[in-house]
């Protein structure tokens, strides 16, 4: 069994921004007196720095618990699921720059009415993919495009054998099928 969590200085950049956020703003609401549209402007740009600061903190408190039958999400909550339960995995990549140099990665995890959003900020990610990688081929989990090409991009590809389009199964089926009773 592993645990994983948030490291606090991957999130203190966040919470430096929502707190920034929430003084600017907040500050001119207050203090400047708006009035009319630009106080609801500037309330609303509060709220949702503040929004932002809550559910950074929900990410610092979160732990993620992996083992040979799961996984689980523990913070405010605690939602999880069997590995045979495995029914949606979408691995998405969020770039900062214009040349998709620096970003991070998404893992979204879906079993059992349960889904798990994972990013790649958080401690030892690459063990947490390679697992949900195995699972994926282990239940025939039916991967999109972006999904293939980004696990490839970290290491983790279908080796050309055609898992992670089981679409792709049944015609390949349907092929063999007519070439071996001709035409």
């Amino acid at each position: 069994m592993s645990e994983h969590r948030y490291r606090a200085q991957s999130l203190r950049g966040d919470y430096f921004r929502a707190g920034a956020g929430i003084a600017v703003c907040g500050g001119l609401v207050f203090a400047a007196g708006l009035d009319g549209v630009m106080f609801y402007v500037f309330a609303a740009l509060t709220a949702l720095f503040a929004l932002f600061g809550w559910r950074t903190w929900v990410r610092n408190t979160t732990v993620v618990t992996i083992d040979d039958t799961g996984l689980a999400a523990s913070g405010l909550g605690r939602v999880g699921f069997a590995w045979r339960d495995l029914s949606r995995v979408k691995l998405s990549f969020f770039a900062t720059r214009r040349g998709r140099q620096d970003g991070w990665m998404q893992l979204t995890l879906a079993g059992a009415g349960s889904r798990i959003q994972i990013d790649s900020h958080i401690e030892d990610f690459d063990a947490i993919l390679r697992r949900a990688h195995v699972a994926a081929m282990q239940q025939g989990v039916e991967l999109n495009e972006a999904t293939l090409a980004n696990f490839a991009s970290m290491g983790l590809s279908d080796s050309n054998d055609g898992w992670g389009r089981p679409s792709e199964w049944s015609e390949a089926a349907q092929a063999r099928a007519r070439s071996e009773t001709g035409p």
